[in-house]
């Protein structure tokens, strides 16, 4: 087993039950402490992420918020509704679906081992934040549509509902990261 280190780290691990020797958490411990720490200030947006069952899609239904699967037909015009046009939402096969059913197996497999460390959740981490960046773009679009004959700024200069939710998220991302920068810079090196 010790020349292929995945195997040797199951047999020691797992299988010999020393894992428990570096310490040890409960069950629970990856879904109430290891996740939510690692996906910071993501975490609200990842939850919303959660498909409802049945086919019902999310919570928010976008009406033209681009994912990672939908492409742009390449004739067409600006304004024009997607290619694929959001039908990759219903059903549990979606990409977010998908993404999901990669997380919940990993964290809870994961939880059965007696020895727990944040740096095992890592690998979910990039799937977190597709999931999590897709939720911020769909509450950014839902701010609704400028009045009729509203351009880019009101009257007063003020950008779009749009655009000043996106100012805001990204704003209060940056400031509420702002600590966490600090402590890993300064102190925890």
């Amino acid at each position: 087993f010790w020349t292929i280190p995945f195997l040797g780290n199951l047999h020691f691990n797992v299988i010999l039950g020393n894992g428990s020797l570096y310490g040890t958490h409960p069950f629970h411990w990856y879904w109430t402490a290891g996740v939510p720490a690692i996906a910071g200030v993501m975490l609200p947006f990842w939850v919303a992420s959660f498909p409802l069952p049945f086919g019902g899609g999310t919570r928010t239904k976008p009406t033209k918020v681009k994912g990672p699967t939908d492409t742009v037909a390449s004739n067409s015009k600006e304004g024009e509704s997607l290619e694929n046009d959001n039908h990759k939402e219903e059903g549990l096969l979606s990409w977010k679906s998908t993404l999901w059913w990669i997380i919940l197996p990993y964290a809870t497999l994961h939880s059965f081992s007696a020895h727990k460390e944040f740096r095992f959740m890592m690998p979910i981490l990039p799937l977190i934040c597709l999931l999590a960046g897709y939720q911020m773009s769909i509450w950014i679009a839902s701010a609704g549509e400028p009045h009729d004959g509203q351009q880019d700024d009101d009257v007063h200069g003020c950008p779009k509902p749009g655009h000043r939710r996106a100012i805001l998220l990204g704003f209060f991302l940056f400031v509420l990261n702002i600590p966490h920068l600090l402590f890993l810079s300064l102190f925890h090196q």
